[in-house]
């Protein structure tokens, strides 16, 4: 009997990851024939003084708690040594299910109300210069950090960049979407890259490492930060 409830929970979630991307795709198809009309124009980046790159705003969150609020603040003041803008918000300590799904959320409603390039990063990140990023015709501007069996790219979640468009904002509706799904408590890393995968003939990628590697520290808390 034990067996038999095995393979049938077994089934039943392999049921469920198919409907859920049957319902994704459906989802997808109908923003494509039917496009939001948000009137994304959006023009409001700030080059370089000798032009070619841009200047990101930093945006992040965390929960308010004494450990995520002490190292914001640090976070913080470091920017402020920088030529970068930070908007950190503070947010109650909730359900992770809600936690996930204010990442893209809290991403995609910063990214409409600034209307320029944002670069998201986690709360408890150190940064040492002022980051700066490529011009270009690129959408998301991710960090690779290694390659799974298949060769594909393992991207870093807690440091990535994001262009003002329309086909951005589909991408973090849809990683939004997807964390909406799933109630087994599944990271938003994962399903970031569900996103991506789903959307790779959509978007133009671009791997940002050399341009933040000697500024951004990915931070542990109750340690020192390391580099990329």
């Amino acid at each position: 009997m034990r067996d038999l409830n095995k393979q049938l929970h077994k089934r039943l979630s392999g049921l469920r990851v198919w409907f859920a991307g049957r319902l994704v795709r459906f989802w997808i198809y109908r923003r494509k024939k039917y496009p939001s009309r948000t009137g994304m124009n959006f023009d409001g980046r700030q080059p370089r003084p000798e032009g070619g790159e841009y200047l990101p705003t930093l945006i992040t969150f965390g929960t308010a708690d004494s450990i995520y609020a002490a190292r914001m603040k640090e976070l913080e003041r470091a920017v402020e040594q920088t030529g970068n803008s930070i908007y950190a918000e503070l947010f109650a300590k909730g359900h992770p299910n809600f936690i996930r799904r204010l990442k893209p959320q809290f991403i995609k409603l910063k990214l409409l109300a600034l209307k320029r390039p944002v670069l998201w990063i986690d709360c408890d990140s150190n940064i040492s210069n002022t980051i700066w990023l490529p011009e270009g015709e690129w959408d998301i501007g991710t960090i690779s950090l290694t390659t799974d069996v298949q060769g594909s790219r393992i991207r870093a979640a807690d440091c990535v960049a994001f262009q003002p468009t329309s086909r951005v904002v589909k991408f973090l509706e849809t990683w939004e979407f997807l964390c909406a799904l799933d109630r087994g408590g599944g990271s938003d890393h994962l399903y970031m890259h569900e996103a991506l995968r789903l959307l790779r003939n959509d978007l133009v990628e671009l791997d940002i490492k050399n341009y933040v590697d000697k500024s951004f520290l990915r931070g542990k808390l109750g340690g020192a930060p390391s580099k990329l």
